[in-house]
């Protein structure tokens, strides 16, 4: 089933092949190396070489370190569940580090993002470039289409598109956790959507330090809900804690349309009080247009 190991965290399984991969669903909750690069083979656009890891009833909850290396090409067409990523979702006690997803493709509908749909654990050090899209979706990210626990030292390099989404970032759908630090994204983001922001789409943490987003954020909402949009973060959703934004930079123009309220910012889209933003900046044109 692997090429070593027993799965605890002394002597985790160690994976070397695709069929390796595959074979952690049948442990959620056991530990596993990643012991060389992995070249998944090429597939037509709308085909899938890899299904989603685990879901919300079977949630992985181990440890999964890909020790520096790359999964390179995987492609994942997903429309059967509402999580799609390498890992549907991630339990409380799961977490994923030092992985790189080079040329991905993913696709999915509900909670949709490269490294996880759903994350209850820790992701750390964790990087993707490629294709983030959703058919219809709740949140879509690049790293994760929701996360809530600590994101850091991730970075998303990605391409996200959907047909009809609410919450959209370049790095995280929604991050309802403690903290995310030392993140960045690269990528425009143009779609219909509610929220968005060039890293996260709503932010409901405590902390978020030293990121940066690079990219344009163009939204035209045809719902009947408000618009927000931020080159860093769509929206700061409501405030139960006080919340610091520090060393945060956004790069790039945002553009926003829609029939009803419109918040659009460089930084932050929609802030509210009790938010605490120290030694941050963005550029960029920023342009709203209320139509009724």
């Amino acid at each position: 089933e692997f090429a070593e190991g027993s799965g605890s965290e002394r002597y985790p399984y160690k994976i070397t092949a695709q069929e390796h991969l595959v074979n952690m669903a049948l442990y959620p909750e056991a530990h596993y190396v990643l012991e060389s690069d992995i070249t998944l083979p090429s597939v037509n656009a709308g085909e899938a070489n890899f299904n989603p890891l685990f879901s919300e009833e079977v949630k992985f909850n181990g440890i999964f370190d890909g020790n520096g290396h790359t999964i390179r090409n995987i492609s994942i067409y997903n429309t059967a569940s509402r999580y799609t990523g390498l890992f549907a979702y991630i339990g409380e006690s799961g977490i994923i580090k030092n992985i790189t997803l080079e040329n991905a493709t993913i696709h999915g509908k509900g909670y949709v993002g490269g490294i996880a749909g759903y994350s209850q654990g820790v992701i750390s050090d964790c990087k993707i470039t490629g294709k983030v899209s959703a058919s219809s979706a709740g949140y879509i990210g690049g790293i994760a289409g929701y996360a809530e626990q600590t994101v850091s030292g991730c970075r998303a390099e990605t391409e996200l598109s959907a047909e009809s989404v609410s919450i959209a970032g370049g790095l995280i759908g929604e991050f309802n956790g403690e903290a995310v630090t030392d993140c960045s994204a690269v990528g425009s983001i143009n779609m219909d959507a509610s929220t968005a922001g060039g890293l996260i789409g709503i932010f409901r943490g405590n902390t978020l330090a030293s990121c940066s987003a690079a990219g344009n954020v163009t939204l035209k909402d045809t719902s009947s809900s408000a618009v927000s949009a931020g080159g860093l973060v769509g929206r700061i959703g409501s405030v139960l804690d006080e919340i610091t934004i520090t060393d945060c930079t956004a790069t790039g123009d945002i553009s926003v349309t829609d029939e009803k309220d419109v918040y659009a910012g460089g930084l932050i889209g929609n802030i509210y009080d009790g938010v605490t933003l120290t030694n941050c900046s963005a550029t960029g044109n920023v342009t709203s247009v209320s139509t009724s």
